[in-house]
């Protein structure tokens, strides 16, 4: 991991030892990133004594700010608590677009890369890389190099409204099908309203892009 450190406040050599400590709690927290770096913009004054992190599992993000509660020890014993503010700039690896993607446009490998970038300032949630891209489309337009983020995708439905299916309807030991159309679109265990051919309409459950079972 490539840590970048900026200091703007810099601490006096009686709290070198929090600077290494501050170091290796942001080396801890951040282990989840290709690389980060942080800024320092807001400290308190080093003649106040000792400086050491107090919560080892806490560190409150929010956007590209974070607060790291500390403890101030000062010579005579006594002891205030506080915060270090520090400004953070992340990168990790994300899928971007590769090409300009159309809303409810269904979503390809192809239509990704790979993308190492500073997300300290993304607002959404990227799309975990462990995330089988070809199972989603897109929600909204999407632009070429843009974050793809989950707010931004769907998953593909397996059966679209106006598609002709397989309905079987269970009683007891015995199964029967007929052919129907689907009135919505259906991800797999959803239920959807269908039309048998004799103009029923009924609710069905999403079995596959084929099949679906009615339910009472």
């Amino acid at each position: 991991m490539i840590v970048l450190i900026v200091l703007i406040l810099l601490f006096g050599s009686n709290n070198s030892n929090f600077k290494k400590e501050l170091d290796g709690y942001l080396k801890n927290k951040l282990n989840s990133y290709e690389k980060w770096s942080y800024q320092i913009i807001k400290a308190p004054d080093e003649n106040m004594g000792q400086i050491k992190i107090i919560d080892q599992n806490k560190l409150s993000v929010n956007g590209n700010l974070a607060y790291i509660p500390i403890e101030i020890v000062s010579a005579n014993g006594r002891s205030v608590r506080s915060y270090v503010t520090i400004r953070l700039e992340l990168f990790k690896k994300v899928f971007v677009a590769a090409k300009q993607i159309e809303a409810k446009e269904p979503l390809s490998s192809s239509d990704v890369k790979i993308k190492t970038v500073n997300i300290s300032e993304l607002r959404g949630t990227p799309v975990d890389l462990n995330e089988n891209i070809s199972k989603f489309r897109s929600r909204v337009n999407i632009n070429s190099g843009e974050i793809i983020r989950t707010e931004m995708i769907e998953e593909q439905p397996v059966i679209t409204a106006g598609q002709t299916i397989t309905a079987k309807a269970v009683f007891g030991s015995v199964v029967v099908s007929t052919k129907a159309v689907a009135r919505q679109n259906g991800l797999e265990g959803e239920i959807i309203k269908i039309l048998t051919d004799n103009n029923k309409q009924l609710n069905a459950r999403v079995i596959d892009s084929n099949n679906v079972i009615v339910e009472e």
